[in-house]
């Protein structure tokens, strides 16, 4: 038996390109949420949901059922999607906001920054962006695949 092209013989294939970067979008806004440094890992799993969410919204949409291995590539684009906003939001958070941001010293009257601070700020960025970048696409794939395992078409309405 020939695999299965992603999305064949399915409906599902004209209901996922716009639910799946939407809902990244706000799974990455809620996985920036400003908590605490030390725990920003709490909001990571918002990709996993996201993932979920997308595959079951799709099947609920599309009326079709959907695979597992189409609902990790739902998920997966998901997750990008959610890494890419929340990647880019936390790392400007923890730039320019965090107890040693750029904007502390400023609101203290301590003006000056030398070129080490602002590498170091610099730096936090971009390890809270690549963090978010690495981790949410694959959480978006776990979510997906076990969304889609889970959610079932709803049934046709009874026959009059």
């Amino acid at each position: 038996m020939a695999p299965r092209a992603p999305f064949a013989g399915s409906a599902t294939r004209a209901f996922w390109m716009p639910w799946a970067p939407a809902i990244g979008v706000a799974a990455g806004l809620l996985q920036a949420l400003p908590i605490r440094t030390g725990f920003d890992c709490c909001c990571m799993p918002w990709a996993g949901i996201a993932g979920a969410i997308a595959t079951f919204v799709i099947v609920q949409k599309a009326r079709a059922r959907m695979e597992p291995a189409e609902g990790a590539l739902v998920g997966l684009i998901t997750g990008s999607v959610a890494g890419l906003v929340g990647g880019v939001v936390a790392a400007l958070r923890e730039m320019l906001f965090a107890s040693t941001g750029l904007i502390a010293p400023f609101l203290s009257n301590e003006v000056e920054l030398t070129t080490s601070d602002v590498l170091r700020f610099v730096w936090a960025g971009a390890a809270t962006f690549f963090a978010y970048l690495a981790l949410s696409p694959a959480l978006g794939a776990i979510g997906g695949a076990v969304g889609a395992a889970i959610a079932r078409p709803p049934s046709p309405p009874p026959a009059s």
